[in-house]
C-alpha cells in the first residue's frame, strides 16, 4: 500500500480590530485590556425570535457600553 501526501497551503484569518456597535471604539490587541475586556456575542434567531427565524445575528460592545447598557443587570459573584 502507498500512501500519497501532497503539501497544501491554508489561509488562516486573525482578527486583527474590533468595532462597539454603539459608541464605535475600535480596539487592536495592542490594547490590552480593551481587546480583552470587549463583549462579542453571535448567535441565530430561533422559531418566532424577535431577530427573525434562523437569523444570524451579532453584537460587539466595548467594556464602557456594557456596562452602561446591562450594568444594573450584571450580577458579581463572590467565589470564595
Amino acid at each position: 500500500m502507498t500512501i500519497q501526501l501532497q503539501e497544501v497551503t491554508k489561509i488562516e484569518k486573525e482578527v486583527m480590530s474590533i468595532t462597539c456597535n454603539k459608541c464605535k471604539k475600535t480596539a487592536t490587541p495592542d490594547d490590552t485590556i480593551e481587546w480583552q475586556e470587549f463583549f462579542s456575542y453571535v448567535s441565530s434567531g430561533g422559531y418566532g425570535s424577535v431577530f427573525g427565524d434562523s437569523q444570524l445575528y451579532r453584537i460587539d460592545l466595548c467594556q464602557n457600553c456594557l456596562q452602561e447598557l446591562l450594568g444594573s443587570f450584571v450580577e458579581y459573584i463572590d467565589e470564595a
